[in-house]
């Protein structure tokens, strides 16, 4: 069996039928969404992503998320 390879010298792969939220080092923030029919279900997790895409742009909120969260430590 063939194994599938999630990363690239290219970049991350993915799925055809996964979503990405990704943020750049400067807070730039993309999302890739899968071609889907009009009437198809939105999954719960792929909601919840474009949720917090509607909320980015709220300090408030984003403070609030982060709070005093800080890097973490590697190990």
């Amino acid at each position: 069996m063939k194994k599938e390879e999630a990363h690239t010298d290219h970049g991350t792969v993915l799925k055809p039928d996964q979503a990405a939220l990704v943020f750049d080092t400067d807070g730039r923030m993309s999302v890739v969404l899968p071609d889907m029919s009009p009437d198809a279900e939105i999954p719960t997790g792929w909601q919840l992503m474009l949720a917090i895409i509607q909320k980015y742009n709220d300090p408030d909120w984003v403070a609030e998320m982060v709070g005093d969260r800080h890097r973490p430590e590697t190990h």
